[in-house]
């Protein structure tokens, strides 16, 4: 396989794994907005009146993300909105792991884990990931078909891997959490 056509199924790919995590983000976001929202409020980074607000903000700026990637034209800019949002993350979960509050759940989308390093290891990958679409020189105009589905079908494979590895990381913080109180 040509070296151009590996770039252009590994950006596809990354494309569509980062393009899956935030509609999982998102669709768990919305489906129970207010769970979400106290989950932004046990941050403890905001003062009350802003929790709401900023709770559709971050939903609303998920799905632009979506929306950015999708399109060759704006999949740089999606990619980066990306990187900013699993930054801005890492951040709330930073700040709160030097404050010593691991109780708290992420409220990432995904399986239930409370609040850990591993987290941040875990979005420091998600950003490379999402940094390769960010930096690279773009996707043809007209991917072929085989190109597109076969750089779909691996996005959609690291999304599934990445799902059971965040299952794993969980049930292992639950036993942690389960373990300290016995």
């Amino acid at each position: 396989m040509p070296q151009d056509a590996l770039l252009t199924l590994a950006d596809i790919a990354c494309l569509s794994f980062i393009a899956f995590l935030f509609a999982q983000a998102v669709t768990h976001k919305l489906t129970d907005f207010n769970r979400f929202s106290g989950y932004v409020a046990d941050y403890g980074l905001l003062p009350e009146s802003l929790v709401k607000p900023a709770s559709v903000m971050l939903i609303a700026a998920e799905s632009a993300t979506i929306c950015l990637l999708v399109f060759p034209a704006s999949k740089a800019l999606g990619a980066t909105l990306a990187c900013f949002l699993l930054l801005t993350y890492s951040v709330g979960i930073g700040v709160n792991l030097m404050r010593g509050r691991t109780q708290i759940e992420c409220g990432c989308g995904g399986a239930r884990q409370f609040l850990s390093g591993g987290l941040l290891f875990r979005n420091a990958a998600l950003v490379l990931i999402a940094g390769v679409p960010a930096v690279s020189r773009g996707l043809p105009p007209f991917p072929q078909t085989l190109e597109l589905l076969a750089g779909i079908a691996a996005g959609l494979s690291l999304w599934i891997a990445y799902n059971l590895i965040d299952l794993l990381l969980a049930a292992a913080g639950h036993i942690r959490v389960t373990a300290r109180k016995v």
